[in-house]
């Protein structure tokens, strides 16, 4: 089997998923997208992902070289506390590096290594499987094996089987979700590439699907990429919104152990830095104006019309303007998004390789990259550009997509009615504290 790294594939699994996706809606009756989900939209503001911080960072490190036979001696703690402030719930890794591994030693602390475990970079490393068979002009053509843990999607001549286990909530949720404890093990789904459903499995006689809102479909594929052997410690975490208010809030600990004295120096700078890496996602859905007769001088309940956001929806990469023209037999959206955060924005299928341990080179084709991971108005997909992958511009940060939905392909009743565009954005996000320490020797 050949093995890639997560790439557009992700988007068709996404496509299956919506079946069991929840998210907000937006509203624009005038030209600046507006909220219109009540209390909720208050989680929806703002630019910021996973915030890492450094807390009461050493600025001098002593080393003493008469405590350098002891096992514990010439050590610091460097404590990060992450914050997930946006909505999106997220799955990544803090490290920390600049630390030479002939001169230190460094551990990671948590509640099941309360001494340290040390940080070592492993060669073997588990992570999604993808396995393209075949690959068409459109994604209604692509035939493919993907999978994680227990759980696996297959496509093969125009019918897709999606299999979700019990190991893969597990892993997704930190522990057993709570519809687990009612008996519902598993999902099965089975579709046609036009949307019919053919069969849908679950292993109880229960389930509720908005389980899978606020981006858990894309940490749902992405959680068995292995961090912790790239000299990361992990974060799985809940966004800020109306399932879980506030967002969550960990903190790690790094330990650094310097082993010996550079010859020669009695004293020097050393920089450092702390890096996180996560996977998130955006989802606007602005309400739009569906007229099947745009030229017609009839009095109507809404026209067609752009929208705008003057900030952000509760994450770093932000849908700044959706430009609507409905032509009577389809409705053309131009989509722009924006990098709104501090930080650069990773292609999700190579976010392994922001680990600054991992061995191998980081090119401009890993970054800058944003996945549509579903496009809908109403129930019916949007056929979307660029296979919806979208490259941000390196320099602006920006990028324009163009979206269709076709009229004639869907039970619209003849006159002017509103109905929200539903998008949700898949991608991976780095931050980076960059740092100085002094480090001295007292004898």
């Amino acid at each position: 089997m050949r093995k890639f790294p997560i790439t557009g594939v992700l988007l068709v699994v996404l496509l299956l998923m919506t079946l069991i996706v929840a998210g907000c809606t937006a509203f624009g009756n005038s030209k600046q997208g507006q909220c219109s989900q009540g209390n909720s939209c208050m989680y929806y503001t703002g630019s910021r992902g996973v915030i890492t911080t450094l807390y009461q960072p050493p600025s001098i490190f002593y080393y003493r070289s008469s405590d350098r036979a002891q096992a514990d001696s010439n050590t610091m703690d460097f404590n990060v506390k992450v914050v997930n402030d946006g909505a999106s719930d997220s799955y990544g890794a803090v490290f920390i590096s600049g630390f030479s591994g002939d001169m230190f030693k460094v551990f990671k602390i948590d509640s099941t290594n309360p001494s340290g475990k040390e940080i070592t970079i492993s060669k073997k490393r588990s992570s999604c499987y993808f396995d393209l068979m075949s690959l068409g002009k459109s994604i209604g053509q692509w035939n493919f094996l993907t999978g994680c843990l227990d759980s696996s999607v297959t496509r093969l001549g125009g019918t897709t089987n999606l299999n979700i286990g019990a190991q893969t909530f597990e892993k997704i949720f930190g522990g057993q979700p709570w519809f687990q404890k009612f008996g519902i093990g598993n999902f099965n789904i089975k579709m046609t590439d036009s949307g019919q459903l053919l069969d849908l499995g679950i292993g109880a006689n229960i389930a509720d699907f908005s389980i899978m809102g606020y981006g858990r479909s894309l940490m749902l594929l992405v959680s068995t990429l292995d961090f912790e052997s790239l000299g990361g410690s992990t974060i799985n975490m809940k966004g800020d919104n109306a399932d879980f208010p506030g967002g969550d809030i960990d903190y790690k600990t790094f330990k650094v152990q310097m082993l010996d004295w550079p010859a020669g120096q009695d004293y020097y700078n050393l920089p450092y830095q702390v890096k996180s890496c996560y996977s998130y996602t955006t989802f606007v859905s602005p309400m739009i104006c569906i007229d099947p007769n745009p030229f017609s001088a009839e009095k109507k309940v809404c026209t067609s019309q752009s929208y705008s956001w003057g900030g952000s929806q509760g994450a770093p990469v932000a849908v700044t303007s959706v430009q609507q023209t409905n032509t009577g037999k389809e409705v053309l959206l131009d989509i722009t998004i924006k990098n709104v955060g501090p930080g650069t924005v990773w292609d999700v299928g190579y976010l392994e390789m922001c680990s600054p341990y991992y061995p191998g080179s980081v090119t401009p084709v890993m970054h800058d990259v944003v996945y549509i991971g579903f496009a809908y108005i109403g129930n019916t997909q949007l056929d979307c550009t660029n296979f919806y992958k979208v490259r941000l511009d390196p320099n602006t940060k920006t990028a324009k997509i163009m979206c269709r939905y076709d009229m004639r392909s869907a039970d619209d009743i003849g006159s002017a009615y509103a109905t929200p565009l539903k998008m949700e954005l898949w991608y991976g996000y780095e931050e980076t504290i960059t740092n100085q320490l002094l480090v001295r020797r007292l004898n």
